[in-house]
Formats: structure tokens, sequence, C-alpha cells
């Protein structure tokens, strides 16, 4: 069988990759573009005259000497059951490293260590492995939570937990909306961005970033923005109605209480009486805060946001930030929930909710990435474990070179 590699055209290298089954939102073409300060190469792979492989190769030039650095980010795009593909692919991305004065190629493909096999084959072939450690050290994480949202909305809900399922409801009683925005509304996103990394304390990316991206991958449909707003008058409204019903509940229980009842429901009534204050309370202090908003022609509040991606019939949970303000209402059910729809709605099949270290509680590891795993579980989602991260050094001294300034840097 005659491999070759060939040189793709966006639309040849998209269509290739969106639709193939370990095809990745980093691996399409117009990725490259969104990494800023990288130079981006797309590759194919040919076996007699058909398309089995595709690779999107970033690289970055070593400062002074004439050496570039390359990834290809989630890739490359092959079917990882045929050895001879595989093996036929490994050896034309070396052939294309040593033609571009690569000293070392790093690539970590969306790929379940379950496939058995593989890392070994891939050692033979020439690939270092960093191994199957748990945290999030490597350049992308080993460990992703997923959905499978290829049933009806009914199923999919279904699969969450209880509470969340109760949350999603109450959000849309409590006067919150999530949806779609358009690019005039992204710098609302960006600070929410800055304001959950203060207070979260990890580093965020700039507005400029958020634009490039947007920019880049919105005029394809593969990137959507979204907001969660809560709506003074209709959190009025709602509350107005509950306290409504709180006042029919009361009139009910105290007329229950002033009968001939046992010690035993008179204590029961009375404990209910004391939540229905406790929820009264809360009502009337919400109505006196929107009473403020409205007063101050604030029409809407933005509490969280995020930016939903597409590859194909994958969908991604990219970016997500949430203010400080209401957080009791739990603006990011609702968003989660608004965006898995709109991908069932596109014809996606899986919704990605990101990294996580592998750690879980019943681990008993202080990882503060364990609280993580427990929100996105709470949606339905699996854990797949990625067999990691593999690189091909060309020249073993600027790769020392290399790794000793990103260790000291």
């Amino acid at each position: 069988m005659a491999y070759e590699m060939v040189t793709l055209t966006s639309k040849e290298h998209d269509n290739f990759v969106k639709n193939h089954k370990y095809g990745e939102l980093n691996q399409i073409y117009n990725w490259q573009f969104v990494k800023k300060g990288w130079i981006g190469k797309n590759i194919g792979i040919k076996k007699d005259g058909n398309l089995v492989g595709a690779c999107l190769i970033l690289l970055k030039k070593l400062p002074v000497l004439p050496y570039y650095f390359a990834y290809a980010p989630k890739g490359p795009i092959i079917d990882y059951e045929n050895n001879e593909d595989l093996k036929a692919t490994i050896d034309i991305l070396k052939d294309f490293c040593k033609q571009n004065k690569v000293f070392s190629l790093k690539f970590d493909p969306q790929v379940s260590v379950e496939l058995k096999g593989l890392i070994d084959e891939l050692k033979e072939l020439g690939c270092y492995h960093h191994g199957l450690k748990k945290g999030l050290e490597y350049n992308q994480p080993r460990y992703y939570m997923i959905t499978d949202i290829s049933k009806s909305e009914k199923e999919v809900m279904n699969s969450f937990q209880s509470r969340t399922r109760s949350v999603i409801k109450k959000s849309l009683k409590n006067g919150l909306e999530c949806k779609r925005c358009d690019k005039s509304e992204l710098s609302k996103f960006s600070k929410l961005m800055e304001i959950t990394a203060k207070r979260d304390e990890f580093n965020y990316r700039s507005h400029e970033y958020f634009e490039n991206l947007y920019d880049v991958l919105g005029p394809d449909d593969d990137c959507e923005l979204y907001l969660t707003k809560l709506i003074p008058s209709s959190v009025r409204k709602s509350n107005e109605d509950e306290l409504s019903q709180i006042d029919k509940q009361e009139i009910k229980t105290k007329n229950k209480l002033e009968k001939d009842i046992s010690e035993e429901k008179k204590t029961n009534f009375l404990n209910e009486l004391e939540v229905l204050d406790n929820r009264r309370k809360r009502c009337e202090d919400l109505i006196k805060q929107m009473n403020e908003y409205m007063d101050n022609d604030v029409d809407e509040i933005v509490l969280s946001g995020a930016l939903l991606t597409f590859c194909g019939k994958k969908s991604y949970y990219l970016y997500g930030a949430s203010s400080n303000d209401f957080r009791d209402l739990s603006p990011n059910y609702l968003m989660q929930w608004t965006m898995m729809k709109r991908a069932m709605e596109k014809g996606c099949i899986s919704y990605d909710f990101g990294g996580v270290s592998g750690y879980t509680p019943e681990d008993n590891v202080k990882d503060h990435e364990a609280g993580l795993y427990e929100f996105k579980k709470r949606f339905g989602t699996e854990m797949l474990a990625t067999i990691g991260e593999f690189d091909i050094v060309f020249n073993k001294f600027i790769n020392k070179l290399f790794e000793f300034a990103l260790k000291h840097r």
C-alpha cells in the first residue's frame, strides 16, 4: 500500500476532521489562527489515493536558533485501531518535521486509554510517552468529562442528578434567562472571566484573546457566546407570586393548629410556619433588591457566561465564568442546560465539559479540581481517561536546552 503526504485545502481538512470519530476542535483548520505567535501547517495522509489522516501542526521558532518546536494538539486525526495507518502517519510526521527543522514534536490525541496496546505501539515507533499520571501538569488534561447527548432532551435531562434537574427548573422561576448573544456583548463575558479568575485565583485570557477566538471560529458557526442574566422585573414578579402562595399556605397551616391535634403534629406545623417565614423574608429581601435595581433603570444583571464551540457532531464548553452576585441562584446550571440543548439542536452527540485532574472525592486527595469533577458529574457525564502526551525528539541537545528554558522561565 502506498502512503503519501499531501497538502489539503481548508475545506478538505475540515471535512475530514469534523466527520472523523477522533476529530477534535483543536485540529480544525482555523485553530491555527486562534493560537497567535504560532505558524500553522496542515497535512493530509493518503493511502492509495484515499485520505486516511489529517493533522494540524503548530510551529514555534526558537529565538536566534534556526529550529522549531512543533505541537499537534489533539492530533493527528487517524484511525488509531489501524496499525498500518498509524505507522505510516508517524513516519510522515517524522519526514515533515525533518524537512521543517523541527527539534521536537509533541502530540496528545483524544483517544481512550482503554484502546489496548496503543501506547506500546507508539513507543515502538519512537514516541516518548509522558506517563499516565493524574493532575493537570500536562500541556492538555488527560481526563475529560463528557455527556452523551445523542438522546432526546428528556433522556438527557433524566441522566442529570435529581438536584441538578431541580435547580435548572427553579432558575427559570427565579427570573433567570440564558440566551445566545452576539459579539457586541463579548466584553461582558471578558469582565466575568476577570472576576472569576480573581475569585478562584487563576490566570485568565485577555478580552483580545476571546475577541480573536470568536472572530476566527464564529464565521463557520464553530463558536457561540452565551450569557445568563437576571431580569429584575421577572424576579420581582416571581417572588410576588411566591409570597401569595406563602400567604395561602400559612392560613392553611394556622387553621390546622387551631384544631385538637397531637403534640407531634403541633410541632410539625410550627416548624412548617418557621420555614414559610424564612421563605417570606427571602422573597421580601429579593423584591426590595429588585425594586432598587429598577429604580436605577437596571433592566438586566449578567451573572454567568460561556463560549460554546463545535467540531462536527462534538460540542465543547470551552470557557465559562460567573459573577460574585446572586450565586445562590446557580446561574451556571441553566447556562449548561441551555448550551446542551443548542448542541442537540445542531445534531451533536457529545458535550465536552472540559478537563479535570482525574481525582474524585473517593481518592481522598486534597485537590480543588475534585470539586470541579463533582460539579461536572452532576450533568450525566462520564470521565474519559486519554492515552496522554507523546514526544518525538529529533535533536536531543536542542530539546534539552528548550526543556531547561521552560523549567526556569
